[in-house]
């Protein structure tokens, strides 16, 4: 085992081990499963549902429940990308950079779910 492994293996125990980044990763992925959730239990037996509404023109496009599993999809992909950033920043010693990566990661996942929430009111 060469020495770059060893700091890694270091980092990545350090990076686990604080509060403060479990505690937002746990947050991350609570929200991107409360997205799943309200997408299957919400809209499972809808057949067309307002995808998108502009303001000018009303609604824009109609679709079918499974079309709108792309947000939590598009949220998810959101979600890892920022964690492999965060802890790359993390083991680069910029822990502001990878606090900033946590915090768009959720909220990203808070204006995703906030959409999925709006479309079922409408």
């Amino acid at each position: 085992m060469n020495f770059e492994k060893t700091i890694f293996q270091i980092k990545k125990k350090e990076f686990f081990q604080e509060k403060y980044y479990l505690s937002f990763s746990i947050l991350i992925f609570l929200l991107n499963l409360a997205i799943w959730l309200f997408v299957f239990l919400r809209f499972k037996h809808t057949d067309n549902i307002i995808l998108h509404y502009n303001l000018f023109t009303g609604v824009d496009r109609i679709g079918g429940w499974s079309q709108l599993l792309i947000y939590p999809l598009v949220a998810l992909i959101f979600a890892l990308v920022d964690y492999f950033l965060a802890f790359y920043f993390f083991w680069q010693q910029k822990k502001y950079l990878s606090n900033l990566f946590f915090y768009c990661s959720a909220l990203c996942q808070l204006i995703i779910f906030i959409a999925v929430v709006l479309i079922y009111t409408f």
